[in-house]
């Protein structure tokens, strides 16, 4: 069964990533590919993940997955579009507080800041939406999901 939530620290403080309802997370995630196609996967990859690429290397999963996010968010989504991506990320991420972790929702149901330092953190923000990002498309990439949607036939050799 695919994991349903992920937990992830940062500087030091929990949260809490959960995943998309597929009616968003499918819009999203076409977005965003419609965005990252526009550059090649060894640009993207060198630029998300820091790591220097071998030519002729494609990159895999979760790696994929920061390549395209990055690609679109650095040359191809508009403001209202990264605006909309922004909000829903957002919304499935909680930050875990207390002894017993219990989640407590960044933005409420209304898409308000339900808590209010977060909002003027942007370095804090930018990594929870890319966290959420990568958590919910992570295995669309590493299942091999852009051959799928392009009709390519994967072979069991």
């Amino acid at each position: 069964m695919k994991q349903k939530t992920k937990n992830v620290e940062i500087d030091g403080t929990k949260y809490q990533i959960r995943r998309f309802l597929p009616d968003v997370g499918s819009y999203l995630l076409m977005r965003i590919i419609g965005a990252g196609i526009k550059t090649d996967a060894g640009d993207a990859t060198n630029s998300a993940s820091g790591k220097e690429v071998v030519r002729g290397e494609v990159p895999g999963g979760e790696d994929l997955a920061r390549a395209v996010i990055f690609a679109a968010f650095l040359r191809g989504l508009d403001f209202e579009t990264h605006c909309f991506v922004q909000a829903q990320c957002l919304a499935v991420c909680a930050r875990l507080e207390g002894p017993d972790g219990l989640p407590m929702p960044i933005v409420n149901a209304a898409g308000v800041w339900a808590i209010h330092e977060i909002k003027d953190d942007t370095p804090l923000v930018l990594r929870l939406e890319t966290e959420a990002l990568v958590f919910n498309f992570t295995d669309f990439f590493a299942g091999g999901g852009l051959n799928a949607l392009a009709g390519a036939q994967t072979s069991t050799a």
